[in-house]
């Protein structure tokens, strides 16, 4: 039997048991419903002798640089939001100019306060860069602050403070958890933290129009390292479009015109011509957006030779077999371009220069390799998009990919990392994000990542298969690769699901043992862009999966008598995972098993719950999933 196949069994039936008493008990005939034991995902706290809110109240205020950045008082927005969220009533905020320190204040000091300064206090941004923050009492008071006044730092930092002192934790955009609160001592807290995964990218429609959510789940997004015109994807002709430099510039431009040509076809007049004017583009774009410190000038998506000139030929053979070997000297030689500008104007410049490691792209140089190692601030975005997706990345399935990362290391300092979790061909299909996720972010860890992109199911603001689920682990294990995940799962479903946590926890486990032996006995890996085989999964099995969500209904039946926005929101959540079921029930067994009334019952069951959830596109490829469902005659 596969060693991933019984990874999985062991995994999820061990924490089924844990979790699910009622399932143990119904297998062993020992009873009713044992309630299961808590496992506790909070971190440990210790509580000062002083109080923070006591009888309702508090003496404590919020204090801001007087120069504060939007980011600052987002940070203590947010901490108000949730703190009332807990409390009843908000921390009146001030600016530092307005208080004379002694050691009987008590304030929150929130980002680059003068109170760093007088507290000794230092967040250092070689250590902590833009996400890291240190979190600390002194005396009566708590310093909260990232190493950058525009930084997200001192925000994340609010989060961590708030988990402690008032069990503070986001699952959802719609379930918040906070312990509510009219007495409690102020927490002791002396933390320097920073993520594991540097900057993970946001890659779920439903944090698009949510700044706090997505902070929430201290994911950022793509504006926040690309600025200004700025971009992260595929961008050379973006910046030097053929049709406004190729009749003047034919070298530019690859044999067959699809790609740059790095090399200017080996005319090195026009090489330095093209180095130039890349220059001068990007220079505008820094002097109309001077934040701007990552530039991406990375390769079309077009699939074949990237050129097939001599010069990049002999070249590629040099490097051993790697194009990408000449497109690291070229970013070398703009980044010099820039270093030299800088240096010569008296101007200190972050700047950080982004390629495409993909497809013709992938393989790093294996020869010659001291001639094709990247500057410090030069660094491939690397694209895992020849990974077995049920296979963990350092797997003996994934030996290719381990090599070329390996590689990769040998000539250059950091990497950044997209990578994949979907059907691109069908959004709705089953499939299971869980099996390799933290094995997958323990190994990118190692590469010095300087951001995470794993990417989704496009703009749709839902999708089923618990995809929620998915964004909530990404979100705590890139900044902790080592938490418990089966406990943050356990605790997931007790919060998200509530009065139907145990049914669907036993309808995830069953869920996922289905698909790790479809892997296991057929090779289907549920990413597989390809039509879903039938032999695969039985109608009988759907069925037992559709008797979970009906049970699930069930269990939260008796709140539409007392508690109807509850209730609202757990059949919407119930729901969205019922698509799946629904769906490939359709899709597989319309013409064998379903009468004509159970086909148009389960259209329209299946229209209104993606109206319900706004789950709107079924694929990649723009197609609507209520056109989907029409078709499915």
């Amino acid at each position: 039997m596969n060693k991933k196949f019984i990874k999985l069994i062991s995994a999820v039936l061990a924490l089924t048991c844990v979790f699910s008493a009622t399932a143990c008990d119904r297998n062993d005939n020992q009873g009713g419903y044992v309630e299961p034991p808590v496992i506790n995902v909070r971190p440990e706290v210790t509580f000062t002798d002083g109080a923070f809110v006591e009888n309702g109240r508090s003496q404590y205020q919020i204090v801001l640089p007087t120069n504060y950045h939007a980011k600052e008082m987002n940070a203590a927005n947010e901490f108000n939001t949730l703190f009332s969220m807990s409390t009843g009533f908000e921390l009146p905020i001030i600016t530092d100019d307005m208080v004379d320190y002694n050691t009987t204040d008590k304030f929150i000091s929130l980002g680059q306060t003068e109170y760093l300064e007088k507290f000794n206090v230092k967040p250092d941004y070689a250590e902590l860069s833009t996400q890291g923050y240190i979190v600390k009492r002194i005396d009566n008071c708590v310093v909260i602050s990232g190493a950058t006044k525009d930084g997200f730092g001192t925000i994340y930092g609010v989060y961590d403070f708030l988990a402690r002192q008032i069990d503070y934790e986001c699952y959802a955009e719609d379930e918040v958890y906070v312990k509510e609160i009219t007495d409690v001592n102020l927490v002791d807290v002396n933390i320097k933290d920073k993520p594991d995964i540097a900057n993970a990218l946001r890659c779920g429609g439903c944090y698009s129009g949510n700044i706090d959510f997505q902070n929430r789940h201290r994911f950022v997004g793509n504006a926040d390292l690309f600025k200004g015109n700025m971009t992260m994807f595929h961008s050379s002709f973006h910046f030097m479009p053929p049709e406004k430099y190729k009749s003047t510039h034919p070298d530019w431009y690859s044999t067959n015109d699809k790609q740059i040509c790095y090399t200017a076809r080996g005319n090195q007049v026009e090489y330095e011509a093209l180095i130039e004017e890349l220059f001068q583009v990007f220079l505008k774009e820094i002097e109309k957006t001077p934040e701007i410190n990552h530039i991406g000038f990375s390769m079309e998506d077009e699939v074949g030779e990237i050129c097939g000139c001599k010069k990049c030929k002999d070249l590629k053979s040099y490097f051993g077999d790697s194009y990408a070997a000449i497109i690291v000297n070229f970013m070398n030689d703009l980044s010099d371009k820039f270093e030299n500008y800088y240096e010569q104007i008296g101007v200190e410049k972050e700047l950080n220069f982004m390629f495409f490691s993909y497809k013709e792209t992938f393989n790093p140089p294996s020869k010659n390799i001291e001639e094709a190692t990247c500057k410090d601030n030069v660094y491939p975005f690397v694209c895992t998009f020849n990974a077995n997706r049920v296979a963990s990345f350092d797997s003996k399935e994934n030996a290719a990919l381990q090599s070329a990362l390996e590689g990769w290391s040998k000539v250059c300092k950091k990497m950044a990392f997209w990578t994949y979790s979907a059907n691109y061909n069908n959004y709705i299909f089953p499939h299971d994000p869980f099996n390799c996720l933290q094995d997958n972010l323990k190994y990118l860890k190692k590469f010095n990542p300087v951001y995470y992109k794993n990417e989704g199911v496009g703009d749709n603001y839902n999708t089923t298969g618990f995809i929620q689920l998915k964004y909530y682990l990404e979100s705590k294990l890139a900044w902790d690769t080592e938490l418990n995940m089966e406990a943050l799962i356990k605790d997931y479903f007790v919060h998200y699901f509530k009065d139907a946590s145990d049914i669907m926890y036993e309808f995830f486990t069953r869920y996922r043992l289905a698909l790790a032996r479809m892997y296991n006995e057929y090779g289907w890996t549920h990413y597989d862009n390809s039509n879903f085989p039938a032999k695969n999964l039985s109608f009988g099995e759907l069925r037992v999966w559709q008797e979970y969500i009906n049970r699930a209904y069930g269990a939260i039946e008796y709140l539409k008598e007392t508690d109807v926005e509850t209730y609202n929101k757990l059949y919407k959540r119930i729901a969205l995972e019922s698509i799946t079921v629904d769906y490939t029930i359709m899709y597989l067994y319309r013409g064998k098993f379903l009468s004509e009334k159970e086909k148009t019952e389960t259209r329209e069951r299946l229209k209104a719950n993606s109206i319900l959830t706004n789950l709107i596109w079924a694929d990649d490829y723009g197609n609507r999933f209520v056109d989907v469902v029409d078709n499915l005659k």
